[in-house]
């Protein structure tokens, strides 16, 4: 026989209780029922009291249920936003390490390039052909692709050549350069422009009163009195915005007629100097050497161009013939016929990752090279 319940039991003793003795003259008494003891006992008041009892005891456990729900949560949370850290933190770290890895392959490849310019047998002269110049892309044994290019910076107009003082006196021979370059790029007006610019790069002790070399701003800058160190610095004076620096002029060359900008004949050496950098007239275009040589000057600039076609010119004595010796003697310091300054720009790529070096050096008459800029 199986086991009851609490109240199956209660109802069996009491069933089985003795009746009590009934004496002589007593009263009938109440015929003795257990099932009223029951229902005494087990009464509304009772059950609601019990009721209310399990009620409370169903509500504590009900919110015990949520709280541990709502840590769980907070838990699953938790655990989460830590995995999310800990995945970025390992990206982050690969990427890292896979740009370190682009930037040493870099240095090996500037390192690599600058020894070949250093080992230039002839470097009295340097032309278009030299051997160190132009494009080179090779696959290094890690299997990473990098890509480096050498230019020559003499076959441009240094702008910071307005920071040197004229070694003689009379007219800027930089200024008036430029002034013609910029007018050869189409702009009819470019005196206000250089000026600002002069008026930026020189020292305040030779500036020209009143002029407004700087763009609007507030505060309004500074003339830093210095040579430029990047063109980012351009933007800031009055005139060179990048949409006039990007302005193209259709000019006419002997098979074609291309578009040309005022980026493609001058250039910027970072940092002051003592002396210009000159311009190699073994490398200059066309335009920039009749700017060079002045007005009247046309054919001369013409035949340069087509003797050093045929031979590199060795020297500027080959201007002594055809030039006066004061204007030769004014020119001397702005002509060379070899690189002075070069410029390396290298690249390197792997899968998402992209690193790029640009480098500017100088290079001494014994072949040595000096690093004046290096960013990334």
């Amino acid at each position: 026989m199986t086991q009851r319940g609490g109240t199956y039991c209660l109802l069996r003793r009491l069933q089985n209780l003795p009746r009590p003795p009934q004496q002589a003259g007593d009263q009938p008494q109440t015929r003795w029922r257990p099932d009223l003891c029951a229902r005494r006992l087990f009464s509304d008041h009772s059950i609601n009291r019990l009721s209310g009892h399990a009620l409370r005891r169903g509500r504590a456990g009900g919110m015990v249920l949520i709280l541990v729900l709502i840590w769980l949560g907070l838990m699953a949370a938790l655990a989460t936003q830590l995995y999310g850290m800990t995945w970025q933190l390992r990206q982050r770290a690969r990427r890292q390490m896979a740009r370190a890895r682009l930037q040493a392959a870099l240095l090996d490849e500037a390192f690599r390039r600058l020894q070949e310019v250093a080992a230039d047998p002839q470097p009295t002269f340097d032309h278009g052909e030299t051997f160190w110049m132009g494009t080179q892309e090779w696959e290094r044994p890690d299997g990473l692709v990098v890509v480096s290019h050498v230019s020559d910076l003499n076959r441009y107009l240094d702008l910071n050549n307005l920071y040197v003082a004229p070694p003689f006196a009379g007219p800027n021979e930089t200024e008036r350069i430029l002034l013609d370059v910029m007018r050869q790029a189409g702009d009819a007006a470019p005196g206000d422009r250089v000026a600002a610019l002069m008026a930026w790069i020189q020292p305040p002790d030779a500036r020209v009163p009143g002029v407004a070399f700087q763009v609007e701003g507030h505060p309004p800058y500074r003339a830093p009195g210095t040579a430029l160190l990047s063109w980012g610095e351009l933007q800031w004076i009055r005139g060179f915005t990048p949409d006039y620096l990007q302005q193209a002029s259709l000019r006419a060359t002997t098979t074609r007629t291309r578009e040309t900008t005022l980026l493609d004949w001058v250039t910027l050496v970072p940092g002051p100097r003592s002396r210009p950098v000159p311009i190699n007239l073994n490398t200059a275009p066309l335009p920039l050497l009749e700017a060079l040589l002045g007005p009247g000057q046309e054919a001369l600039a013409r035949y340069i161009a087509l003797m050093r076609t045929e031979r590199p010119l060795r020297s500027t004595a080959v201007l002594a013939a055809a030039l006066s010796p004061v204007l030769l003697q004014r020119l001397q310091p702005f002509m060379d016929v070899r690189a002075t300054h070069i410029r390396l720009e290298a690249e390197a790529a792997a899968e998402n990752d992209q690193v790029r070096l640009y480098v500017v050096a100088e290079r001494d008459t014994d072949g040595s090279v000096r690093i004046l800029h290096w960013s990334w």
